[in-house]
């Protein structure tokens, strides 16, 4: 019985813009090409032939399709920390291939998460690594197409050696009637294989008017750096809900408490905050307290909303986000390249690097600008059990007979150690759990949910009854109107 995953390896012109970011970010870049996943690691005794058998049949209806990937996004859950290029064209087909692999003979595998097609560029250890890698990316403007035109199986061996066992070619769709007549002159789609032109910002408004969203979100792949900012991103932001105003997006997502919790985990949402000038960043502030006080009037409380917004607590959906899991495909393939390092690389003790790792530790909690005197009292203690761990592992590793209990026993393996972690200032605890600075409430992220809680309890405390709420409600809408109709001018 071996692992095998299902994934599609597009060729694009310009992949040497991914691979240099999966080359800064990734650590899988030099093992695993660029890939979507269709099928995740899955352990099975099927033949090669079986499997083949199963593409044959599964995908005899499949024609070859086009697909665009463009915008960044990052998520961070108990699985790890994930940079992520984003489909915006062609996850129609992807999503259908994927599911009807795990509804049929993949059923058993199927875990019960909803699928998001993605390529994942990066991955971290800690969040605020994830952090510094979005930001040197959320910018760029690149577009990256190319035809599907197979689906291919790997094979991960007993060594972690990654196998492609099987590729199975998409049909070539039919071609068309041959006519006197353009085929365009009718309403059918033009070539997106030959080159188009760059858009303008003004063609993608028009279509944005007629409520043409996912022409508008295609065509704002094609605009330039320059005429791309809050207006391009808000934009995006209401295509991908398919309404005109921010006003039909709130009355469409604030009833439901999964919906509003969805708007503001969406990428857009989370790149036009940060794309916005301070002014216009009160137009997501407002939104955000638009929400919780339609939450508020609907019968939610405090606690269950502060519940919604905490990591790993509070009430899960049947069908959580497959970015919560989806990355049983990059798990697996993490412990295959660690697996891979150690054979290769096996772990060498350096003193002077341990040395290094403490005092740079030492410093941060030290020159910490909320440091007191019982943080650096705690940063003392934590330095003397530190070094004291280092000449521990210091003796196991450079003695050829250890002393165990007295008893001199040969040198046992001495393995990556990760220091212990200082305890934070009070004043900064503080303010981690009061909730200061509730400017960053906008995003709904916050570890503790703490940012969450206080804007809540503010907000109730400010309106204690609904008639209170709902007045204050309608006052934020006329703000937001005002505001996105200084964004879209």
């Amino acid at each position: 019985m071996s692992r095998r995953t299902i994934m599609i390896f597009p060729e694009f012109e310009n992949m040497d813009v991914i691979d240099s970011i999966r080359e800064k970010f990734d650590p899988l870049a030099k093992l695993v090409r660029p890939h979507i996943t269709l099928v995740f690691p899955f352990e099975s005794d099927m033949s090669d032939e079986e499997l083949s058998k199963i593409l044959d049949e599964r995908l005899k209806e499949i024609p070859q399709f086009n697909i665009i990937l463009k915008g960044f996004s990052k998520h961070s859950g108990p699985a790890g920390n994930w940079l992520m290029l984003d489909v915006i064209s062609g996850g129609g087909t992807l999503k259908k291939i994927h599911d009807i692999f795990y509804a049929n003979e993949f059923k058993s595998f199927d875990l019960g998460f909803e699928y998001e097609p993605h390529m994942t560029v990066g991955k971290f250890k800690f969040e605020k690594q994830l952090d510094d890698a979005y930001e040197t990316v959320k910018k760029k403007r690149d577009s990256f197409s190319c035809k599907v035109t197979k689906i291919s199986v790997e094979m991960i061996g007993e060594n972690e050696a990654s196998i492609i066992i099987v590729e199975k070619r998409l049909r070539i769709p039919a071609p068309a009637g041959k006519s006197d007549f353009p085929r365009s002159s009718f309403g059918a789609k033009k070539n997106t294989d030959k080159y188009q032109p760059p858009a303008r910002l003004a063609d993608v408004r028009t279509y944005f008017r007629d409520e043409r969203y996912s022409e508008a979100r295609v065509l704002l792949t094609r605009i330039g750096n320059d005429e791309f900012g809050p207006e391009a991103d808000l934009i995006d932001v209401l295509c991908c809900y398919q309404v005109r105003d921010t006003e039909a997006l709130l009355n469409k997502v604030s009833s439901g408490a999964r919906a509003v919790k969805m708007l503001f985990s969406r990428h857009e949402m989370k790149k036009l905050a940060t794309d916005l000038d301070s002014i216009e960043n009160d137009l997501v502030v407002h939104m955000v307290e638009y929400c919780f006080l339609n939450l508020m009037i609907n019968g939610l409380s405090i606690k269950d909303m502060n519940a919604l917004y905490r990591k790993n607590t509070g009430p899960s959906p049947k069908r959580p986000s497959a970015f919560s899991q989806m990355d049983k495909e990059d798990m697996e393939n993490f412990r295959r390249e660690k697996a891979m390092e150690e054979a290769k690389n096996p772990y060498e003790f350096d003193v002077f690097e341990e040395m290094d790792d403490i005092r740079v530790k030492y410093r941060s909690a030290v020159t910490n600008p909320y440091r007191d005197f019982s943080s650096v009292a705690s940063a003392n203690l934590h330095l003397i059990a530190d070094l004291f761990t280092l000449a521990e592992r210091s003796d196991r590793y450079y003695n050829p007979y250890y002393n165990d209990n007295g008893v001199s026993v040969r040198r046992p393996d001495v393995r990556e150690h990760d220091y212990g972690v200082n305890k934070p200032p009070k004043k900064q605890r503080d303010i981690m759990e009061s909730g200061e600075d509730i400017g960053g409430a906008g995003s709904g992220e916050s570890d503790s949910g703490s940012f969450i809680y206080a804007l809540i309890t503010k907000l109730d405390e400010r309106f204690p009854t609904a008639e209170e709420k709902i007045k204050h409600r309608d006052t934020l809408m006329e703000q937001i109107k005002y505001e996105e109709g200084q964004i879209l001018s």
